[in-house]
């Protein structure tokens, strides 16, 4: 059977054209042409639409590629209902513990699925392949959502905010996530100062690091994970991963950039809880009192536990 490419499917199913672009150009500008694999190869194209671009072919058996949607939000709603209706599966999966089977979801948190992988005015990148399995349809195992942030304009750099980054629960360990997410980064971080995020992740700090540490060449350390994957990822000698504020220390009045960096940030997305001079957002003081003097003693992550015991 032989399939068509990732990027061609999709162009399809959301009405898109595909594009010989580097990613990040500002796609309102003239002389954007479609790709030599477009139907009309060579020609200018409309800018009023959705546009598809290829970052990397992998080399592994699936010929996976990361691809990248520019002008999302042009979408047509049927489009939209199509491509989101291949990515929730997974999303559902990985956010499992808050949002259930997407059966039973409520509008509410489909609606916060679709924001996270869709929303915005920047460009989603994608990482799949075509699958016999699924009857020639798209398969996808990650997406990464950026935009430029509106805090490029109050600090005088450009800051490129994470919407969204997701990796299907069943594809772990497969390397896909580190290449969506380093191919993703190391397509824009010559249009880009700054590169920002909200998370409680663990894992999405390592993976900030590790694409904040490749070279410009496109050449660097991915994950061990994605060579064993066959992602054909190429290597430098091993680096360190760049520093993540605030995990890596760093004194506010040394890097007024960073604290007004966050403050934008914050006045951008609302954030009344932020504490800019150490990157954290402050939790709200919820529940009951006793509540809040259990929450002191014991960290709940950890497994701690009380031992009660009470006079009779």
């Amino acid at each position: 059977m032989v399939l068509p490419s990732l990027i061609d499917a999709v162009a399809k199913l959301v009405d898109a054209t595909v594009v010989d672009v580097q990613v990040g150009m500002d796609m309102s500008c003239s002389g954007v042409l479609t790709s030599p694999h477009s139907p009309t190869p060579g020609a200018a194209v409309s800018t009023d639409g959705p546009l598809l671009s290829l970052v990397k072919t992998c080399d592994n058996p699936n010929r996976c590629q990361v691809i990248a949607l520019h002008n999302p939000e042009l979408m047509s709603e049927a489009a939209r209902e199509r491509i989101f209706a291949l990515t929730l599966p997974y999303t559902a999966r990985a956010f499992a513990a808050a949002h259930g089977d997407p059966a039973s979801m409520s509008e509410e948190d489909r609606l916060d699925h679709f924001q996270h992988t869709f929303g915005g005015t920047g460009i989603v990148f994608l990482v799949g392949a075509m699958q016999p399995i699924a009857d020639g349809k798209p398969q996808f195992y990650a997406h990464m959502n950026i935009a430029f942030s509106n805090a490029s304009a109050a600090v005088s750099q450009p800051v490129l905010y994470v919407i969204g980054v997701c990796c299907d629960p069943h594809c772990q360990g497969r390397g896909y996530a580190s290449t969506l997410f380093v191919e993703a980064v190391d397509a824009l971080r010559s249009k880009a100062r700054y590169l920002t995020l909200r998370t409680m992740n663990v894992a999405v700090v390592r993976l900030m690091g590790m694409a904040g540490a490749r070279t410009r060449s496109g050449n660097g350390v991915c994950s061990e994970a994605a060579a064993a994957d066959g992602m054909h990822i190429h290597k430098t000698e091993p680096a360190a991963t760049a520093p993540v504020y605030p995990v890596e220390p760093f004194d506010p009045l040394a890097r007024p950039d960073l604290v007004a960096v966050a403050d934008a940030l914050a006045e951008e997305f609302g954030w009344s809880s932020m504490d800019s001079e150490r990157l954290v957002f402050k939790a709200k003081s919820q529940g009951s009192e006793l509540e809040r003097r259990v929450n002191k003693l014991i960290d709940y992550e950890a497994g701690d536990a009380l031992c009660c015991i009470v006079d009779l």
